[in-house]
């Protein structure tokens, strides 16, 4: 059997086939989608923890597939039938995802010690597949909090880099 890896696009990794490789270790939003090749086949059965999907779909001659997002880890089983054996041993595989964690990100907020209307921000971001934009929105209020604008600012940084720090005055 073969294993099509579709990996999540935003990953900008190269989608690959693995041949006879049922143990994956792949990022969580992985579309897999299995070609089992058979012969004097008529069933595949596939379980995965506990939800039993039955049977994978039949598709050409003497071949079956089946797609599936994969989200978490699990453990998945294949039983195999024909006309003379139902459901013949199982072989058993292990799908391990690595996770996509949120971006996080620390401002600190000084203010001027001359001008009190001047604020300096420091801090740091991150993202465990990288960052791609860092942007600066503040609001500014006048005192009946009446037409007051959204600004956004473009904070330059080491692009494509897992850490960022930044400051903004």
């Amino acid at each position: 059997f073969d294993v099509e890896l579709n990996y999540p696009k935003y990953l900008e990794k190269k989608n690959e086939v693995l041949k006879n490789i049922g143990d994956l270790v792949v990022p969580e939003g992985t579309k897999a989608n299995w070609k089992f090749f058979t012969q004097n086949t008529n069933e595949i059965n596939i379980g995965f923890d506990d939800e039993v999907v039955s049977p994978i779909t039949k598709n050409e001659r003497d071949g079956f597939s089946l797609s599936k997002k994969i989200m978490k880890e699990s453990k998945y089983s294949l039983f195999v039938s024909n006309e003379k054996i139902k459901n013949a041993d199982s072989i058993k595989y292990a799908i391990s995802v690595i996770p996509d964690l949120h971006p996080t990100m620390t401002v600190n907020t000084l203010s001027d010690s001359i001008s009190k209307n001047n604020f300096y921000f420091l801090g740091e971001a991150s993202d465990d597949y990288g960052l791609k934009n860092l942007f600066f929105k503040y609001q500014i209020e006048n005192e009946n909090n009446k037409n007051a604008e959204t600004k956004s600012v473009s904070i330059p940084f080491s692009r494509n880099s897992k850490n960022a720090e930044f400051n903004y005055f």
